[in-house]
């Protein structure tokens, strides 16, 4: 029985913190959302803090995938989480076939998506059974799929005229 409690507890406590940090990205997200069409002036800066983001973000899944390999914590999940928003945030700054505004409402629609799935899963926690290495596994896909897509993009602009990963003073 102990341990079904803390077993609870732990899935509670988890819930909470993906909760915490739906809000956190949702807000960030609104931010950028309204400063791309009421600030022209604060695009650049935008565009250049979403691109450190973008690859900050896929870093910090990397480690949160590291961590859940090797410790018994499974951080599988913010790894997963993390890796989907290293895309998205580089979606954000443009890519040629979706633009900013879109590929901001689908970032939204997507965080919204994974707070749904968690707060599911960490409800009705003993009747999905998802083992560590299909975790490990899952987490290694997303990451590698993230990095192959951000490549993907940065590859595709690159054939733009003007391209530059860093802007400075103009977009184009």
């Amino acid at each position: 029985m102990k341990k079904r409690n803390i077993l609870e507890e732990t899935h509670s406590n988890v819930m909470l913190l993906s909760t915490a940090v739906s809000m956190i990205l949702l807000t960030f997200i609104f931010f950028v959302y309204t400063r791309f069409f009421s600030q022209p002036s604060a695009i650049i800066p935008l565009y250049n803090t979403l691109l450190v983001l973008s690859f900050v973000s896929w870093g910090v899944g990397l480690i949160f995938a590291l961590i859940s390999k090797f410790k018994s914590v499974c951080f599988a999940e913010y790894s997963i989480l993390a890796s989907v928003m290293s895309v998205l945030f580089f979606t954000m700054r443009g890519v040629p076939f979706i633009s900013s505004k879109h590929a901001a409402i689908l970032t939204i629609a997507i965080i919204v998506l994974y707070w749904v799935i968690s707060f599911v899963y960490h409800s009705f926690w003993h009747k999905i059974n998802i083992t560590k290495n299909t975790l490990d596994i899952l987490t290694i896909v997303f990451l590698v799929i993230a990095f192959v897509l951000i490549a993907y993009f940065i590859y595709i602009a690159s054939k733009m005229p003007f391209f530059s990963l860093w802007y400075k003073s103009t977009l184009y």
